[in-house]
């Protein structure tokens, strides 16, 4: 019980951090935002700031991973899902974290959700099954051994793409006023996934 009370006490004081942080970047950029303002709004102590984070980057980071996390749990229950499903619960739980995903913007660190991505193997190992070829169909074992996406020197270049590709498609979704439902993104997103991995799985 004494524990989980830290746990929370923590949470509760990242939370403002990032919230003060969220404050000032609809104003100046992140370059021109210092630890001592933040703090000020948030109404922590300079000390206690660092005991949680060494620099305003760090609090982008982890408000991310805390993001993450919540929902690469209903994730592994969905991942034997077709590729189009996983692909609309990927939009549609980012869709509804817009606010986090304009503060990445407004900071030009989108680069943050790319790198998680490419780390969370689990989140993207979908595209190496082959099922992206048909997005209608559930889990297949493997793609073709003649395949790119069966060359293990290929994975990590693919996984980068196709995390750019997700990130891109988020970015130009909130800057442009989000007009599209999940359910529209989802297609464009599959469409285009889809296309290009049929023409990976048929290069020998």
């Amino acid at each position: 019980m004494y524990q989980e009370t830290i746990d929370k006490r923590v949470i509760r004081t990242r939370l403002k951090l990032f919230d003060a942080l969220q404050q000032l970047l609809e104003h100046k950029p992140l370059h021109a935002i210092s630890v001592i303002e933040v703090t000020k709004i948030a109404k922590i102590g300079r000390a206690s700031f660092y005991r949680h984070f060494n620099n305003l980057e760090d609090i982008l980071k982890w408000r991310l991973e805390y993001e993450d996390k919540a929902m690469s749990y209903e994730f592994l229950a969905a991942q034997n899902q077709p590729f189009a499903d996983l692909t609309l619960f990927f939009l549609r739980s980012w869709m509804q974290r817009s606010s986090l995903l304009a503060c990445l913007i407004k900071a030009n660190r989108m680069d943050i959700l790319e790198e998680l991505l490419c780390k969370d193997q689990k989140a993207l190992e979908f595209v190496f099954e082959g099922r992206i070829t048909d997005p209608r169909i559930p889990y297949r074992p493997q793609a073709s051994s003649h395949s790119i996406l069966a060359d293990n020197r290929a994975t990590g270049y693919i996984t980068v793409m196709l995390s750019g590709l997700l990130s891109s498609i988020l970015v130009k979704w909130v800057t442009e006023g989000k007009k599209e439902t999940p359910e529209e993104l989802s297609h464009i997103a599959t469409t285009t996934i889809s296309t290009l991995a049929k023409r990976l799985n048929n290069q020998a």
